[in-house]
Parts: C-alpha cells; sequence; structure tokens
C-alpha cells in the first residue's frame, strides 16, 4: 500500500486493506512500526510520485519526537506508533500542497482505530494499517529573503455569529494581502469545535497559507488526558506540535497547552515537556545563524517548563517568539533573572486578540462590536517583517487606519493656570520597556520626554461603565479594566496662553518604526480648578481621561498669570559625581567667541568634555582650557581625532582616534584615569561626532550606520581581553556627541542594543552592556523649562529638534543629575547667580550643551534614574 499526502487524496489502493483490518483488530494500542516513504518534486502538481519526478534530499520529516533528513534517493525512516502525525519540515524555497480554504497539508495522521467514538465532536476517522510508503509532495516555491507574514491572535467565536464578526472585521481588510503566509496564534475557535470549519473557510478568503496553533480552547474536553484532547484538532489541522521554514527563517509552532482533564474538565497549565525532545532534534538541523521563531497560545512567561527551552535555544543569536491568549497586547524582554543564559535578553510578544473582548461590547454603525481589549488597545493583528535574520513587528488596528498607533487621553479643555497640572496620557498600542515616546503641544514647541507608567486605559474604564448602565446582554459585558505597561504620562507646558493646542506624541519602537498621534485641546483664561484629579492606575478619572476641574471655581483665587517654571540648579547634588559635558561648539567657536564659553564652562564646571567641530590641536584646546577654566595642578589633558576633542581635568590613557574597522568619521576616545582615593574605577569615554544630513536610507543615512556598527564591534573589543583596547571588566563607558540624527533611527537603535546592519565588516550583534543589556540612553530636559532639543537655529526651516546624546552602561553606572543648558529661558535672577547672561547658548553655539553627573558601582538607580529612556 502507498499513501500520498496530498489534499482531499486517499488512494483506493488500501481502502480495502483498512476495512479488512478494522473487521478483525479489536480497540488496541498497536506497537511501534517503522513508516517509510519519500518526499519528491511533485512537477505536474497532481499529488502523485509519478517516473521522472525528481527525489528531494536532505528533507526533513518527523513524527513529532525524530527528526530525520531524507537521503539522496529522497527517502526516510522513522519509527510510528498507533497514534501519530508524520509531517515533512518545509524547506527554503519550497511549499506543500494546501486545501481549498489554503490550509497547508504536509502530514499524515495515523490513527488504525481512529479517535474514540465517544467525543462531542469528531476526530479522526480509522486509518487503517500503517501505509507501506507515505509520500510527501512539495513545489517549488520563490521565497526571498525578505518576507511579511500575518499573525492573529485568538480569532475565538463561540457562536456562527461570531465567525461572522470575525470575516466582516478582520479577514474583510485582508484579502488579497501581500503577505507570504498567515498564523493564528491559538483558540481558533472558543470550545465548540464544530467552527473549526467555518472560520477556516473565512480566513482562507485572505488567499494566503495559513498555519494553526492549538490553544486551550481547541481541545476537546470530554477526555481525560492530553494525549486525547487534540483529537478534532488533528483531523482538521494535524499535528499540534510542528516546524517548517519560510526563506531563511526557521518556525516552530508549539503546542504548550497541557489539558489537566484527569483532575478538573476544562483544566490546563503551560508546559512544553512533551515537545522538548522534537525541538532539540529539529534545531540540529537548523544553522545557528538562523532566526528561529517559535509560535505559540500562553505566553512563554506563564510556562511551566521554559528554562528547558531557554537551554536548547541559548547558543543562538537570533530568536523571536510570539503567543496570544491574554487578550492583551504586549511585549517582553526576557533575561537572565528569569533564566535566560542568550548574551541578549530573549523578545517575546503577546498579541493582542483579533476577538478582542471575546467580541464583547456594544455595536458600531455597522453592527459590530467595538470589543475593545481590556488593556484600551482595538482588536486587530500584527504585520511582522523578515530580513534575513531580522524582523520588525507593526500592529495594525481592525476597520482603523494603519497610523492608528497611539490614543491621547486629555480632557476637551482647560484653563491656562491649570495647564501646569493637566497630565496627558498616551496608550502607544505596541509600546513597550524599548520605545521612546515625547510630547509637544504646537508644532513650534520642543518634544518632552514622557513617563512610562503601568496605568489602566482610562477610556475603557469610561466606556465600560457607560455601557453597564446601558444594560447590554451579559455575552457582551466588557471585562475589567486590566493596567497595561504600554502607557506613556506627561504634564502640560506650563505659561500656555489661551487658545487652541494640536497635542502630538510620537513614539520610536524597537525597530526604529515611528509612530504619531494628535489630540486638540482647548486653552481658556480663567483662574485655576479647586480640585485636581489626576489619572489614576485604577480608574476613577473622567471619559476624557486626565484632570478634571469641578464646575464650581474659586473666583477669588483667579489669576491669568502662569506659575513660575521651576529651574534645575547647576551645582552637583554629589560632590564625587564626575561631571561630563557633551557640547558641539559649531567650528571652534571655544576660540572665537571665548567670553560666552568662559561664563558657560564657569557655571558648569565640567570633569570631562565631549566636544565637536573642533579646528584645532589637541594641545591648543587644553591651553585654551587652562586660559578660561584653570584648574592649578594638574591641568587640563586633552585629545583630538578629525574634528572631536576628549577633554578632562585627569590623566588620559588607551588613546584612539577611531574603531577598527574604521567609522570613516574618527573620533576621540581615550581612558579617563580617574584619582584613585575617591573612585575604584575608571571612566571610558567616546566622543563622536556622526556624520550629518541626507534622509533616511541616504548615502549619509549610511554612514551613520556604518559608525554605529564601527562602535558596537569597538565595545565588544573593549569587554574582551586581548583585543586592541584591553579594558578591565566592568569599567564604565559612554559614548556621547552630535549623533545628526536626521534620516532613519536605526542607528541610535544599534548603538542601543547592538543590533550590526553591516555585519560582513563589523561582525554579528553585540549587546553593548557588561551584563548583556542594551546601553541606557540620556534623556535631558531644559534647566529652565521642559523643553529636550538640543539644537535650535533661528530663522531655519528645520524646527528645534535633539541632536545631541549620551548613552551609556548604565549596569556598571548611574545618573545622578543631568539637564540641558539653556541660558535663554533662565529668569534674570538665576542667571546672575551663576554669572551667565540671557544669550550666552544662543552665541556660543547652534547646538546646547548637555550636562550629566555619573556616579558607579552596581545599578541602584534603574529605571528611576532622573533623565533615562524608559
Amino acid at each position: 500500500m502507498r499513501l500520498l499526502v496530498y489534499p482531499g487524496r486517499l488512494l483506493a489502493l488500501w481502502v480495502c486493506a483498512v476495512v479488512c483490518f478494522l473487521a478483525a483488530t479489536p480497540a488496541m494500542v498497536i506497537a511501534q512500526e517503522v513508516a517509510r516513504g519519500i518526499v519528491f518534486l511533485d512537477e505536474d502538481r497532481d499529488g502523485l510520485h509519478d517516473p521522472g519526478e525528481p527525489p528531494l534530499a536532505g528533507v526533513r520529516v518527523s513524527n513529532g519526537r525524530d527528526v530525520v533528513p531524507t537521503g539522496t534517493d529522497g527517502r526516510y525512516e522513522l519509527p510510528i506508533d498507533g497514534d501519530d502525525v508524520l509531517f515533512v519540515i518545509k524547506p527554503q524555497g519550497y511549499m506543500t500542497p494546501v486545501t481549498s480554504r489554503n490550509l497547508p497539508r504536509f502530514y499524515y495522521v495515523h490513527k488504525p482505530g481512529g479517535s474514540p467514538p465517544t467525543l462531542k465532536y469528531e476526530g479522526v476517522a480509522p486509518t487503517g494499517p500503517l501505509p507501506e510508503s507515505v509520500d510527501f509532495p512539495l513545489l517549488r516555491h520563490d521565497e526571498p529573503d525578505t518576507f511579511r507574514v500575518l499573525v492573529l491572535g485568538d480569532p475565538q467565536p463561540v457562536t456562527i455569529e461570531e465567525v461572522d464578526y470575525l470575516a466582516r472585521d478582520i479577514v474583510q481588510e485582508l484579502i488579497g494581502f501581500d503577505a507570504a503566509f498567515g498564523v493564528s496564534l491559538g483558540d481558533v475557535v472558543h470550545d465548540d469545535l464544530r467552527l473549526f470549519e467555518p472560520v477556516t473557510a473565512a480566513v482562507g478568503l485572505v488567499g494566503l497559507p495559513w498555519y494553526n496553533v492549538h490553544g486551550n480552547h481547541d481541545q476537546n474536553y470530554d477526555v481525560t488526558s492530553d494525549e486525547l484532547a487534540d483529537e478534532t484538532w488533528e483531523r482538521v489541522f494535524g499535528p499540534a506540535t510542528y516546524a517548517f521554514d519560510w526563506g531563511p527563517v526557521h518556525f516552530i509552532v508549539l503546542d504548550n497547552v497541557i489539558y489537566d482533564g484527569h483532575l478538573k474538565k476544562h483544566r490546563y497549565h503551560a508546559e512544553i515537556g512533551p515537545h522538548l525532545a522534537f525541538i532539540e532534534n529539529d534545531l540540529k538541523h537548523v544553522p545557528r545563524e538562523r532566526l528561529v521563531v517559535l509560535m505559540m497560545h500562553i505566553p512563554l512567561v506563564e510556562v511551566e517548563d521554559r528554562q528547558e527551552l531557554y537551554a536548547l535555544l541559548s547558543d543562538r543569536p537570533h530568536t523571536f517568539s510570539m503567543s496570544s491568549h491574554w487578550h492583551m497586547h504586549q511585549q517582553f524582554f526576557i533575561g537572565a533573572e528569569d533564566g535566560w543564559l542568550g548574551k541578549r535578553p530573549h523578545h517575546h510578544l503577546v498579541q493582542g486578540a483579533a476577538c478582542g473582548s471575546w467580541w464583547d461590547g456594544s455595536n458600531d454603525e455597522r453592527g459590530l462590536p467595538h470589543t475593545t481589549m481590556r488593556d484600551g488597545v482595538p482588536n486587530g493583528y500584527s504585520i511582522v517583517t523578515f530580513t534575513g535574520n531580522r524582523y520588525s513587528v507593526r500592529y495594525k488596528a481592525a476597520r482603523r487606519p494603519a497610523d492608528d498607533q497611539i490614543a491621547i487621553h486629555a480632557p476637551s479643555s482647560i484653563t491656562s493656570a491649570d495647564a501646569h497640572s493637566t497630565e496627558i496620557l498616551a496608550n502607544v498600542y505596541a509600546g513597550s520597556d524599548r520605545s521612546l515616546v515625547e510630547m509637544r503641544v504646537g508644532a513650534s514647541q520642543p518634544w518632552l520626554p514622557m513617563k512610562q507608567l503601568e496605568r489602566t486605559d482610562p477610556h475603557f474604564v469610561a466606556v465600560r461603565a457607560t455601557e453597564q448602565a446601558m444594560n447590554l446582554p451579559p455575552h457582551q459585558n466588557l471585562p475589567k479594566p486590566q493596567a497595561t505597561p504600554h502607557v506613556w504620562v506627561a504634564r502640560m507646558p506650563a505659561g500656555l496662553a489661551p487658545g487652541t493646542y494640536a497635542i502630538e506624541v510620537r513614539a520610536r519602537d524597537m525597530h526604529g518604526q515611528v509612530s504619531f498621534g494628535r489630540r486638540v485641546i482647548r486653552v481658556e483664561q480663567g483662574a485655576p480648578a479647586a480640585v485636581a484629579q489626576p489619572v489614576t492606575a485604577g480608574g476613577g478619572a473622567s471619559a476624557e481621561g486626565a484632570s478634571v476641574a469641578p464646575d464650581e471655581r474659586d473666583d477669588g483665587a483667579a489669576t491669568d498669570d502662569p506659575p513660575p517654571q521651576q529651574t534645575i540648579p547647576l551645582e552637583k547634588e554629589d560632590a564625587d559625581a564626575v561631571r561630563v559635558m557633551v557640547h558641539n561648539m559649531r567650528w571652534d567657536g571655544l576660540f572665537d567667541r571665548p567670553e560666552h564659553f568662559e561664563r558657560l564652562l564657569g557655571a558648569i564646571k565640567p570633569d570631562i568634555i565631549c566636544f565637536q567641530e573642533v579646528k584645532r590641536t589637541s594641545g591648543a584646546v587644553a591651553a585654551k582650557l587652562d586660559d578660561i577654566l584653570p584648574l592649578g595642578e594638574p591641568r587640563w589633558q586633552a585629545y583630538e581625532a578629525r574634528g572631536t576633542v576628549l577633554a578632562a581635568r585627569w590623566p588620559l590613557s588607551m588613546l584612539a582616534p577611531d574603531t577598527i574597522p574604521s567609522t570613516d568619521r574618527g573620533q576621540a576616545m581615550a581612558l579617563v584615569d580617574l584619582p584613585d582615593t575617591t573612585y575604584d574605577e575608571d571612566l571610558y569615554v567616546i566622543s563622536a561626532h556622526f556624520k550629518c544630513c541626507g534622509k533616511e536610507g541616504g548615502s549619509e543615512d549610511r554612514r551613520r550606520q556604518r559608525q554605529a556598527d564601527a562602535n558596537i564591534n569597538w565595545f565588544r573589543d573593549l569587554r574582551q581581553a586581548g583585543g586592541h583596547v584591553d579594558l578591565p571588566a566592568n569599567t564604565p563607558f559612554l559614548i556621547a556627541g552630535d549623533f545628526n540624527l536626521v534620516g532613519g533611527l536605526q542607528p541610535l537603535r544599534t548603538l542601543l542594543d547592538g543590533n550590526i546592519i553591516n555585519e560582513d565588516v563589523y561582525g554579528t550583534d553585540s549587546p553593548p552592556d557588561w551584563d548583556g543589556s542594551q546601553l541606557a540612553e540620556l534623556l535631558p530636559v531644559h534647566n529652565a523649562g521642559p523643553g529636550t532639543y538640543t539644537w535650535r537655529s533661528e530663522g531655519s526651516k528645520y524646527a528645534p529638534s535633539r541632536l545631541d546624546y549620551v548613552l551609556y552602561s548604565d549596569s556598571v553606572m548611574r545618573v545622578d543629575k543631568s539637564f540641558v543648558l539653556n541660558t535663554l529661558d533662565m529668569a534674570p535672577a538665576d542667571l546672575a547667580v551663576y554669572g551667565l547672561r540671557q544669550q550666552d547658548t544662543p552665541e556660543t553655539s547652534d547646538h546646547l550643551p548637555i550636562v550629566v553627573d555619573f556616579t558607579f558601582g552596581d545599578r541602584d538607580g534603574g529605571e528611576d534614574d532622573p533623565g533615562v529612556a524608559g
């Protein structure tokens, strides 16, 4: 007997044998046998291995435990028992057949006696004795290195009406979408397994091969063991754990739902145990440099034996995983604290649900429930783009424009006196701990940093309260709100004149993708509110989601004058902190405009200076500093490299003018020898000036990327003994200067997380901090205002922006204080205290100086460090 695995094709050759076998064989466990077959190129696409159709060597086949590659004749052998699924692991450049509903057919279910006859939902019909050959046809398939994948979490319809919701809400807008394939991350249905067919019929309309992950609501609940919980699943979808290649990426679909029916119906837990052997055997055949993507239902952070999986992945530099289950959208970066053994944290995406809050909520004008998730995110799906071993993720809200990525919550109107105490809340749908979120009020104003907090979404809180008062049917009631970490908060700037303003929020994610949100607010003239009610994590805010003013106001306290802006004192708070100043001096300003620099340096009193745009020698810079900011002994030390200068009040060693391989720009780099009487360590400093101008993807942008790649390679050298620079372990280090990020943001992302783009020149990725994490980014604000920009040019067509950066190894150093010095906004009294004049910073340079005080030792500031992103 011969069986060819092809949709709708069960050969008549063995039908009679099956009938005879079943008539003579009672229900029992069948002894282990050996399955044999061939993997071949189905050139005429008829599913039959015809004469002349070539066998395919090196294609992996599995029984769910063992993995074997086919020989030169395309043949394989595998042990198989009486309840197994054989499947081919689709290789790059080939495709398995698909059904009329676009379900890939890559498997053969072997159940001689079939599923238990007592199942409520239909299982697998008896398959009879093992065919003499189980063959797998493959088709040639063009698979470029760059491709997109559609990702749905929890379609989960309870009724056929909700299948229609799925079709009209999600499927309808995806028909014809340009992607390689799609995947549903479990809970394809909600307990009624008869809905598998209508769901696959609807999703099949998208027109892409569609893979599926087994979820806890996709199980047969009328059984008592996990082994029998996927009987109906196997009939429709085949194995619950399997793998395939697409392009240069290896995908593993993992069933991590373990049914505990022997304890209680509907009870389950998350575990990988039964499939660890398959994963280990599968990965033996996957090149180490390939990106491995795991797709599961229950989030990895809930899986009981996840550390065993971590061990199997520990030597792989490129991994990513996805799950769903929570009906929220969230991202994790799993590190050593959870047992992850890799050199960089593992990124795990908990995909928001396609069904949102289980298709709940009141209906919109199209008759579809709004089904907002309990973290305030609209239901939707993600688009994952793969390029080689890189990837990026973009969330798409259903029925909304693609650029709807941020919900801004603010009152419709406030008084000018209330502005400074009014919170603006931004729910960044796909935000994570690696997102940078900023806000501005009015297009001409600077961007202000927003602080990430864990809060409930105030709009969801308000909508839920409104709908509860509507007495909707029970199945339409929204769930309780859930606090989420993808919320950012900032206060309105003080001193806003009455008028109508556009609040803008921009968020840059870990992939360098930038999203914008807008919200209009009206500022009225008037006294401050008697009571301010800030948004709290437990809800209780207005539907607008920010400070609420009562109807009655204290007219006796009315004033139109905004409160004075609180300033940051310029002095150190810790006398032993090392003060670093970063300043692009606008082509020799230190020499051409010395009186302004003398006042500026006298007020700041830096210990270390990173200068850019210097035309003079190291000796000339040191002599000038001795002249305008004398130290006595020892004198200022300086080191110049192609227009960048590193100056310090202490000796410099390990001098280097450029990285190896070169940045193509040069940069001043040295170890600052801090006094042993005060400090237990020294400080390695890089003063950098990145290529200016251009646009994203242009030649200038590519040069900035090369400079970022070169620095990550240099940081790797710093951390490894025997390289170009032998830096003692855990020596604090920083890179600072004018980064000129006027194009794409990938150079910054590379400097932060070590993602090298030009690996052929600068090597593979290397998380830059000593503990294998990313560097910290300083986000200082102006000393006399809420601004964050570091560059401003009056009369320029470009708005003020942040071009100057400080990145540092926060595993061994922390920020004690930081600010951007801007004399223009300082009060006359403060200027007098520090011997400054209003025009000092604009006359000194078009760049503002950044000032940061560092202390050293074990991390004890963490994310509460002032001025630190995230």
